[in-house]
């Protein structure tokens, strides 16, 4: 197909989007956004609709992007900086076309994009809330003092059971086998290792088998230490590029958890029984101008 013949992150323009999601049957658009505490949100439109947010942007409510609140309200008060006095100020999203990518893990019948999203102000400059373009703006002072960074994660989260009404649980099918694990490991320890890791293997397989049909490799996966928990190594990437990745791993994990019945969460103790879920960032810096910026680049160490 044209999606998986195209490489990508490939570098597009808004009038590229629009032709493309024609040719690859895209009905659905999703705008990808981040919130000031790293909650990955979307807004999702049919093709039509996107056509016009690509090209003009999209209006949305100011506090969606958490932290804020309205002047007044009861509870417990905020910082000055997170209350928004003002009833009229408006954020827009302004989609990154050399973001668009389609999603496997969402599509059927009919192909599912997204595009991530710059957060603007009402006169297009770039809001204080995005998070994305703090990084952005970071990386490039760096690139002016002759470093670059490449970020690689190591990510752990649970898999848990949701209710008879979708909701979720801390209930892991792998409950009955953490006690023959104990057991097994007192007799032969490879085999009690083989024996936790293979009970969740198909979703897992499925997680990696999605992100490699988008063009997003997986260095390695493994089960975690407790029941329930897994962890996945994510190759490095370079700035932004990298912040995206991982954003766009933890949707996927979420949804093909889902699609299996499963509910995925990266809270770092969902639970008092078992081991707590890292974020592991390993930052690798390189110097093109030698010597000066290596001095800043231990600085930074």
């Amino acid at each position: 197909s044209a999606a998986e013949r195209r490489a990508p992150m490939a570098k597009f323009t808004a009038e590229d989007i629009i032709r493309i999601v024609e040719e690859e049957n895209v009905r659905f658009i999703r705008l990808q956004f981040t919130d000031i505490f790293g909650q990955c949100k979307m807004v999702q439109m049919t093709r039509r609709q996107a056509e016009k947010a690509m090209k003009e942007g999209y209006a949305i409510n100011r506090f969606a992007l958490g932290g804020l609140q309205k002047a007044g309200i009861e509870g417990a008060a905020a910082p000055e900086y997170l209350t928004d006095q003002s009833e009229s100020v408006e954020l827009y999203l302004k989609p990154d076309a050399s973001t668009y990518q389609v999603l496997p893990w969402d599509s059927g019948q009919e192909n599912v994009a997204r595009v991530i999203c710059q957060v603007c102000n009402a006169d297009g400059t770039p809001s204080w809330t995005d998070s994305r373009h703090i990084l952005q703006e970071t990386v490039k002072r760096a690139e002016k003092m002759g470093l670059d960074f490449d970020f690689d994660f190591q990510c752990e989260f649970y898999l848990f059971h949701t209710d008879d009404d979708g909701r979720p649980t801390t209930v892991t099918h792998e409950v009955g086998a953490a006690f023959l694990k104990r057991v097994a490991q007192r007799l032969f320890q490879p085999f009690g290792q083989q024996l936790h890791a293979v009970l969740a293997e198909g979703v897992r397989r499925d997680m990696v088998l999605s992100l490699e049909e988008a063009g997003f490799a997986v260095e390695s996966t493994h089960h975690g230490l407790t029941a329930g928990q897994h962890s996945f190594v994510l190759p490095a990437r370079r700035g932004i590029e990298a912040a995206d990745y991982l954003q766009t791993f933890k949707a996927a994990v979420k949804r093909i958890a889902k699609r299996h019945g499963l509910h995925a969460t990266f809270m770092p103790k969902p639970n008092m029984s078992g081991d707590g879920s890292g974020l592991h960032v390993g930052v690798s810096i390189s110097s093109r101008r030698g010597a000066e910026a290596m001095a800043q680049a231990k600085q930074f160490a």
